[in-house]
């Protein structure tokens, strides 16, 4: 009879332990994301732009995603702004702004960041887009996997870390970081 007590006792003890280790690691992982809306603006930029150029829409509801919103890490709304603006190759300015605040915390961690959604505005000329130097038609070089020189034209900005490249002499495209070509004359 003891022995049947001392081992209810022994399993009764054993949950509540693994009850209080679970619980202070459900603590520790759990992030908490908290988004709330500060603000909307009619019109947004960081950089000048001319009234006298013609703008076109690039992009709308740029940044949208939930992913988009805690992805990002910006610290200040100047920094939140300049991510959503140069993730639109030729993008200048933004209309219809939704301004949010990310509060991300647990136990030990409370961050605040920003994040903005809106409409990429830029100019209507797609020979003046850049990302990082590079324009869509620019002459490019660059080495595959075994190091082997290849030439391509840019046919796309795709964001500002990629661009897409028409392999010289070939139908096929590639898509490539900046870091990894170099300019052609």
């Amino acid at each position: 009879m003891e022995e049947i007590i001392l081992g209810v006792v022994g399993i009764v003890i054993g949950f509540f332990i693994i009850k209080f280790i679970f619980f202070r690691l459900l603590k520790l992982f759990n992030y908490k994301f908290k988004i709330l809306l500060i603000g909307r603006l009619s019109v947004v930029s960081n950089r000048n732009f001319e009234s006298k150029y013609e703008y076109v829409l690039l992009k709308s509801y740029a940044g949208t995603s939930n992913n988009d919103l805690i992805r990002n890490k910006a610290r200040t709304i100047d920094e939140a702004i300049d991510m959503v603006v140069k993730s639109t190759a030729g993008g200048e300015f933004l209309k219809n702004i939704k301004i949010y605040e990310l509060y991300k915390s647990n136990q030990k961690v409370k961050e605040k960041y920003f994040a903005i959604e809106g409409d990429v505005w830029g100019l209507n000329d797609k020979n003046l887009h850049m990302q990082q130097g590079f324009k869509v038609g620019d002459k490019v070089m660059y080495r595959d996997l075994i190091g082997k020189r290849k030439n391509g034209v840019i046919q796309n900005l795709k964001n500002e870390e990629t661009c897409i490249v028409k392999i010289e002499g070939k139908e096929s495209v590639v898509e490539l970081s900046y870091d990894f070509i170099s300019k052609i004359d």
